[in-house]
Formats: structure tokens, C-alpha cells, sequence
């Protein structure tokens, strides 16, 4: 059924009422009809409502900012250490070229000279050569050190700073103090590698350009960082990046780099006529990541009995053990060449040895000091503590008091290096076997 339609009146009263609104929606009475409370409110809850979801989308993006730069600051310091790593193994393997192929040779054939030499009345030219061999294997150690040495990979990283200050003060007359002030123990190999990389940076940057002799480099940790400083008198320079130049900054700034890649911080106060300070703040190891333990640490000593005659009536017995055939055939021929010697026998490694000895009783053993596997102190060790009887004679190539000394706490009686003369081992063996025998 239709509606009544509404009569004239009620449309014209329907459309005042209508244009009152739109008045009202236009203008300042719009309080009025809606009200002032209500208007007050929405507004207020609107800014609100915009001020809150910006903020929360803001603070999205801040945190995936914050999250993508974290991860780009964890691989630049992953990349930094990988980087670190792969140099440090490179220079172990050059080092260990030249250690175990070009200086064992070079050893051998000073040996073997000078046993010519004793039938020879002393010719001039030997003389020449058997100085040129020396003068050969001091570089070639030198640089080996150099590259890696030795004792960064059998000791802490305080022994290797010390061994740092004596080389630098050996070769270049330059006199390092060294002040530690922690206890803190450091076995990260990553970390020490580092830290030792950049002190050695540091101090030769001090040798080439303060114009002194001298240096401090103090080390000390402070709220879960190791603080490093290294100062110096000299002529000092300026030490705006910008400014450094390819004589005295590249090895600055590649430190620099690879100190903010670790989370660190290199600092450096200097003005010309002024001196030098480096202080090198680096976060310590939150995990300490230990270096493999020794692999003999609880095994039984069951080398195979290798049927070397030991009825043999000598005077002294010695048993040679080096892990390059060349080395030992050097040493036999030396030997043969001397009366009241007899060569017990030859082992090419630690655990070899401990066998042989075990098997053929020698008066003395000489020992090469750096063997894979069991290390020459290690097979030291476990001879003495089982045949105290038996003296025996540490050979190393390296010259490092750091190796003399392991060496020595193991039991060894003498540590003599390869590059020695032939006079002086012999007159070692004799002078222990004499007092062996009294």
C-alpha cells in the first residue's frame, strides 16, 4: 500500500530544517549540533590514533635498519677475521717452507762441509763457503721469524710481545718497553694473531719514522676490552687520515680498517715535533675458543719395534731423531767421522723416538726441538720422566730462548742450534757424556 505523500508544508519545513544543517556543518554552529565535547574528542583521538601509527611504522623501519646494519657489522668482522686467518695461515705456510726444506738443506750442507773440512787442512775455500752457508741461514731464520714466529704458535701473547721488544731491539737497535698490567689470559688464536699483527705494525711504524730508539707499549683490560698503547717521543706527524701518506700511512690506515672491521677502535694523538701515542682499544673474545689440546695427552707409547742392532760396545750411544732424512744423514756423517761414537739408532718423530730409546738404551739422544705430532719438548718429557738416565740434546733451527727454555723444563741438558758448527755439538756430547760417567 503507498504512503501519503506529504503535503507542501511538510516538504518546505523538511527542507529548512535541511538547509539549517548544512549551515550549521559549514559554519561555527557545528558544536552545536554535533557538540563541543564530542567534536574535542574525535579530534583528539584522531592525532592520536596518526601519532601512534607513525611511530610504531617508524619504529619498524629503525629496527630493520638497526637488525640490516648489525648483520653487515657482523660480516664485515667475520670477513676481517676470515681475512686475518687466511694471511696468517699463508705466512705459516711460506715459514714452514723455508723452515723445513731450504734451511734443513742448508743445515745439512754446513754439516757436511765441515766434516769435509776436518780432511781438507782447513782450505780457504771451504772456509768461504762454510760462512756463506751461515750467512744463508741466518737470513733465511730471519725471515721465517719474521713471517710467523715461532713462538706466536707455542705460547701466550704476552711471550710473543716480548719476543717482539728483543727482535726489534736485536735488528734494529731499537729498545721497546713493555708494561702489562692484566693477568687475563688470551687463547683466541684469531685475537692474538691480531693483536700481536698490530703492535708489530705500530712499533715498526715507530722504528721507520719517529726518529728515536725507543718506545713504550703498554697493555691492560678494562670493562671487557684489551687497551693497547703504544707512544713514542719523536718527530711525530699529522694524523688526519687524508694527509697520510703512502710513506708513512698505508700500514696505518690498512690498521685502522681492519681495527673497525673487529669492533674496535684506533685512536692516534700526534702533531709534528711532538711524539706519537697509538691506543688500539679492541672488545675481548666473548667466547674463548681454546687451541686443540695436545694429542698425546693420555695415550700409550706403542711404537713399533724397528730391529736396529744396539749390541754395538761404544764408548757413547747416540740416537738421532729429526723428522728430515736430510738432517739426520748430515748429523751420521758428522758422527761416523769422530772415534768413541756410535749411532744407536734413528727415529723420524716424538712418539718414534720414545720407542727407540725404550728399545735401544742410548747414552744420548739428539733431539730436534719442532716435529709434528709429538714436539721434540714433548718427547723430552715423556724420555726423562721414564729414563731419567738418558741425556739428551735439544737441535733447533729456531733461535728462540722461549724454546730453549721448554726445552730445558723438559729435561733437555743442552739447546743448540742447527746452524752451529760441527765443533761445538761434538764437544757437547762429549763434555755430557763425560759427566754422565762419573
Amino acid at each position: 500500500m503507498n504512503e501519503p505523500r506529504p503535503s507542501y508544508e511538510e516538504l518546505e519545513a523538511r527542507l529548512a530544517r535541511a538547509e539549517d544543517l548544512i549551515a550549521a556543518l559549514k559554519g561555527s554552529e557545528v558544536d552545536a549540533v554535533l557538540g563541543r565535547e564530542d567534536i574535542s574528542f574525535v579530534r583528539e583521538r584522531s592525532a592520536e590514533e596518526r601519532a601512534r601509527a607513525f611511530q610504531a611504522e617508524l619504529e619498524r623501519q629503525v629496527a630493520e635498519r638497526t637488525e640490516l646494519a648489525e648483520a653487515r657489522a657482523m660480516q664485515l668482522q667475520t670477513m676481517a677475521g676470515e681475512l686475518l686467518e687466511s694471511e696468517e695461515r699463508e705466512r705459516r705456510r711460506i715459514a714452514q717452507i723455508l723452515h723445513d726444506d731450504l734451511q734443513q738443506h742448508l743445515a745439512s750442507a754446513k754439516l757436511q762441509l765441515q766434516s769435509v773440512d776436518q780432511y781438507a787442512s782447513h782450505d780457504p775455500i771451504l772456509i768461504k763457503i762454510d760462512r756463506l752457508l751461515k750467512d744463508c741461514l741466518a737470513k733465511v731464520r730471519s725471515l721465517s721469524h719474521e713471517l710467523s714466529p715461532p713462538v706466536l704458535n707455542h705460547s701466550g701473547l704476552y711471550a710473543a710481545l716480548e719476543w717482539l721488544a728483543q727482535h726489534i731491539k736485536e735488528r734494529f737497535g731499537f729498545i721497546v718497553q713493555l708494561e702489562i698490567d692484566t693477568e687475563e689470559r688470551f687463547e683466541n688464536e684469531t685475537f692474538k694473531i691480531f693483536i700481536f699483527r698490530a703492535v708489530q705494525e705500530l712499533l715498526f711504524n715507530s722504528v721507520k719514522h719517529a726518529g728515536v730508539n725507543n718506545a713504550r707499549v703498554g697493555l691492560s683490560t678494562s670493562d671487557g676490552r684489551i687497551v693497547i698503547a703504544v707512544s713514542d717521543q719523536g718527530s711525530g706527524f699529522n694524523p688526519d687520515p687524508k694527509s697520510l701518506s703512502a710513506k708513512n700511512g698505508l700500514g696505518l690506515l690498512s690498521l685502522w680498517e681492519r681495527t673497525q672491521f673487529v669492533g674496535g677502535e684506533l685512536t692516534i694523538e700526534s702533531a709534528p715535533g711532538q711524539g706519537s701515542r697509538f691506543t688500539l682499544t679492541v672488545p675481548l673474545p666473548k667466547t674463548s675458543e681454546n687451541l686443540p689440546g695436545d694429542p698425546w695427552i693420555g695415550q700409550e707409547v706403542s711404537p713399533p719395534n724397528v730391529g736396529i742392532d744396539a749390541s754395538a760396545d761404544e764408548n757413547i750411544r747416540v740416537l738421532l731423531v729429526d723428522d728430515h732424512q736430510v738432517m739426520r744423514e748430515a748429523l751420521c756423517t758428522m758422527l761416523r767421522n769422530h772415534q768413541g761414537i756410535h749411532i744407536a739408532g734413528q727415529a723420524s718423530n716424538g712418539w718414534e723416538a720414545v720407542g727407540r730409546v725404550r728399545d735401544l738404551n742410548p747414552d744420548i739422544v739428539l733431539m730436534d726441538v719442532s716435529m709434528p705430532g709429538l714436539s721434540g719438548v714433548e718427547a723430552t718429557r715423556m724420555i726423562k720422566s721414564k729414563w731419567p738416565e738418558v741425556s739428551i740434546i735439544g737441535l733447533s733451527m729456531y733461535d728462540d730462548h722461549q724454546i730453549v727454555q721448554k726445552m730445558q723444563q723438559a729435561g733437555a741438558k743442552e739447546v743448540m742450534s742447527k746452524s752451529g758448527t760441527s765443533n761445538e755439538l761434538m764437544q757437547t756430547i762429549y763434555k755430557i757424556a763425560r759427566c754422565d760417567q762419573k
